[in-house]
């Protein structure tokens, strides 16, 4: 007696060889894969190439410094790995170019070093020198591998806020004395401090920085050697039912008038 296979189970047996012999050509593939990696004339290679910074990025960054009048230093780090588990297989060589936007030449620690594989060396920080307020430095950062083939670009932008040289100066009214408060940012120089009328404030000759004044002077001075400095003075009214404020006074730090704040 004759089996007569469904018309519709021929198609399923066929693809089913055909899966069975995918599978058989797949393992060979991975055999061959296995049997080749690591060796020096293998076709398959794995190794991991890494150049990372805190700062640079692939994709660029910016970030803005505040400055210094002694001199701004922007430092940042280069490293040949991603975190403890992830790190280059060979050594990286980098270089670091630096434009700055006022046409200057800027000084850099570190602008090109090898990050080894092992080692010290697997992180360098890069130092750009005495960066001038108010100037934008572009940095562009490539690490490679010779003649691995490896290489990566990482950049970032450092604008240096300018430098804001300020004084202020508040005045506060105690009933039977007046403080006046004067403070600087990013300023020294002489204070010269001028009262509308030198008869009706008495200085307290008990403070070491006012034993000489006298209350009929028509200026008093001293003198901030500090960047930020900041002073407190104290005047006995000679007329308690008077109220005084900011008005009254002028200061000066320097050239620089100060303004009203709020200490």
């Amino acid at each position: 007696m004759k089996v007569k296979l469904n018309k519709i189970k021929v198609p399923l047996l066929i693809l089913g060889a055909l899966l069975v012999l995918i599978a058989l050509i797949s393992v060979g593939v991975y055999a061959k894969y296995i049997s080749t990696r690591g060796k020096p004339d293998g076709t398959v290679t794995s190794q991991n190439f890494y150049f990372e910074s805190d700062y640079l990025k692939e994709n660029g960054a910016t970030y803005t410094v505040n400055p210094s009048t002694s001199g701004t230093n922007i430092p940042f780090e280069l490293m040949n790995y991603a975190d403890d588990y992830r790190a280059s297989d060979f050594d990286v060589e980098y270089t670091v170019t630096v434009v700055a936007s006022d046409g200057s030449a800027p000084s850099v620690d570190n602008g090109s070093a090898v990050l080894t594989k092992s080692g010290a060396t697997k992180q360098r920080t890069v130092i750009i020198k005495a960066a001038n307020p108010g100037v934008t430095y572009t940095v562009t950062a490539v690490g490679q591998t010779g003649e691995k083939g490896y290489t990566k670009t990482l950049s970032a932008s450092f604008t240096v806020n300018p430098i804001k040289e300020n004084a202020y100066m508040y005045v506060e009214d105690k009933g039977e004395y007046v403080t006046l408060t004067v403070w600087t940012e990013n300023l020294t120089g002489n204070v010269t401090i001028t009262p509308e009328n030198a008869n009706e404030l008495i200085p307290d000759n008990t403070d070491t920085k006012m034993s000489e004044w006298e209350s009929n002077q028509a200026e008093f001075k001293d003198t901030f050697t500090a960047e930020y400095s900041s002073y407190k003075y104290r005047f006995f009214k000679s007329d308690i039912n008077k109220t005084y404020n900011n008005a009254f006074f002028e200061v000066k730090v320097g050239a620089k008038t100060a303004e009203p704040g709020t200490p």
